[in-house]
Protein backbone atom coordinates (compact mmCIF):
# COMPACT_ATOMS: atom_id res chain seq x y z
CA UNK A 1 0.00 0.00 0.00
CA UNK A 2 2.86 2.51 0.92
CA UNK A 3 4.65 1.85 -2.42
CA UNK A 4 1.07 2.31 -4.43
CA UNK A 5 1.06 5.98 -2.59
CA UNK A 6 4.21 6.59 -3.39
CA UNK A 7 3.76 5.85 -7.09
CA UNK A 8 0.79 7.85 -6.82
CA UNK A 9 2.02 10.99 -5.81
CA UNK A 10 4.88 10.22 -8.78
CA UNK A 11 2.10 10.05 -11.27
CA UNK A 12 -0.10 13.29 -9.74
CA UNK A 13 2.22 15.54 -12.18
CA UNK A 14 0.45 18.60 -13.55
CA UNK A 15 -0.94 17.40 -16.64
CA UNK A 16 0.81 18.77 -19.48
CA UNK A 17 1.21 18.58 -22.93
CA UNK A 18 5.23 17.61 -22.88
CA UNK A 19 6.53 17.53 -26.61
CA UNK A 20 4.41 14.15 -27.93
CA UNK A 21 3.30 13.01 -24.80
CA UNK A 22 0.62 13.69 -22.36
CA UNK A 23 2.08 12.88 -18.64
CA UNK A 24 -0.74 10.63 -16.55
CA UNK A 25 -2.23 11.84 -13.31
CA UNK A 26 -4.18 10.06 -10.99
CA UNK A 27 -8.00 10.35 -10.84
CA UNK A 28 -9.71 12.04 -13.41
CA UNK A 29 -8.13 14.57 -16.28
CA UNK A 30 -9.34 15.71 -19.58
CA UNK A 31 -7.45 16.11 -22.74
CA UNK A 32 -9.02 18.76 -24.82
CA UNK A 33 -7.62 18.96 -28.53
CA UNK A 34 -8.59 22.43 -30.25
CA UNK A 35 -7.89 24.78 -32.60
CA UNK A 36 -7.19 28.60 -32.53
CA UNK A 37 -9.54 28.93 -35.98
CA UNK A 38 -12.00 26.16 -34.67
CA UNK A 39 -15.42 28.52 -33.48
CA UNK A 40 -16.99 25.44 -31.48
CA UNK A 41 -13.71 25.47 -29.77
CA UNK A 42 -13.72 28.76 -29.02
CA UNK A 43 -17.13 29.04 -27.49
CA UNK A 44 -15.90 25.95 -24.96
CA UNK A 45 -12.85 28.46 -23.99
CA UNK A 46 -14.77 29.98 -20.79
CA UNK A 47 -16.30 26.36 -19.83
CA UNK A 48 -13.08 24.45 -20.09
CA UNK A 49 -11.47 27.30 -18.29
CA UNK A 50 -13.93 26.64 -15.39
CA UNK A 51 -13.36 22.64 -15.93
CA UNK A 52 -9.55 23.32 -15.54
CA UNK A 53 -10.11 24.76 -11.77
CA UNK A 54 -11.90 21.52 -10.70
CA UNK A 55 -9.83 18.53 -13.24
CA UNK A 56 -6.13 18.59 -14.58
CA UNK A 57 -7.01 19.51 -18.02
CA UNK A 58 -4.12 19.13 -20.96
CA UNK A 59 -5.41 21.33 -24.07
CA UNK A 60 -3.47 20.35 -27.50
CA UNK A 61 -3.31 22.89 -30.30
CA UNK A 62 -3.88 20.25 -33.13
CA UNK A 63 -2.00 22.95 -35.75
CA UNK A 64 1.15 23.07 -32.85
CA UNK A 65 0.69 18.91 -31.75
CA UNK A 66 0.09 17.30 -34.90
CA UNK A 67 1.74 14.00 -33.88
CA UNK A 68 0.20 14.57 -30.47
CA UNK A 69 -3.35 14.28 -32.04
CA UNK A 70 -2.50 11.75 -34.27
CA UNK A 71 -1.83 9.59 -31.46
CA UNK A 72 -4.90 10.50 -29.79
CA UNK A 73 -6.64 9.72 -33.07
CA UNK A 74 -8.30 12.99 -33.24
CA UNK A 75 -10.59 13.17 -36.45
CA UNK A 76 -12.69 16.09 -35.46
CA UNK A 77 -12.99 19.54 -33.54
CA UNK A 78 -13.35 20.14 -31.18
CA UNK A 79 -12.73 16.14 -28.95
CA UNK A 80 -12.43 16.26 -25.42
CA UNK A 81 -11.20 12.69 -23.93
CA UNK A 82 -11.58 12.00 -20.49
CA UNK A 83 -8.61 10.34 -18.70
CA UNK A 84 -8.56 7.83 -15.25
CA UNK A 85 -5.14 7.59 -14.80
CA UNK A 86 -3.36 8.08 -17.97
CA UNK A 87 -5.93 5.74 -19.70
CA UNK A 88 -8.95 7.07 -22.01
CA UNK A 89 -12.15 6.26 -20.39
CA UNK A 90 -14.67 8.33 -22.42
CA UNK A 91 -14.30 10.62 -25.32
CA UNK A 92 -16.80 13.09 -26.81
CA UNK A 93 -17.24 16.77 -28.68
CA UNK A 94 -19.48 17.72 -25.73
CA UNK A 95 -17.40 19.53 -23.19
CA UNK A 96 -20.50 18.90 -20.57
CA UNK A 97 -20.64 15.69 -21.53
CA UNK A 98 -17.24 15.50 -20.07
CA UNK A 99 -17.41 17.31 -17.67
CA UNK A 100 -20.53 15.16 -16.25
CA UNK A 101 -18.11 11.69 -17.17
CA UNK A 102 -15.33 13.81 -15.24
CA UNK A 103 -17.38 14.37 -11.62
CA UNK A 104 -18.72 10.65 -12.11
CA UNK A 105 -15.36 9.14 -12.02
CA UNK A 106 -14.44 11.64 -9.36
CA UNK A 107 -17.19 11.10 -7.41
CA UNK A 108 -16.53 6.98 -7.58
CA UNK A 109 -12.79 7.37 -6.72
CA UNK A 110 -13.51 9.32 -3.45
Amino acid sequence: MRGLRAAALVVLLVLTGCGDQVLPVSGPSLVAVHATWCQPCQRDQPLLAEVAKEFPVTEIDIDAQRQLAARYGVSALPTYIVMLAGREVARTSNLRSALNTLRSFNQLSQ
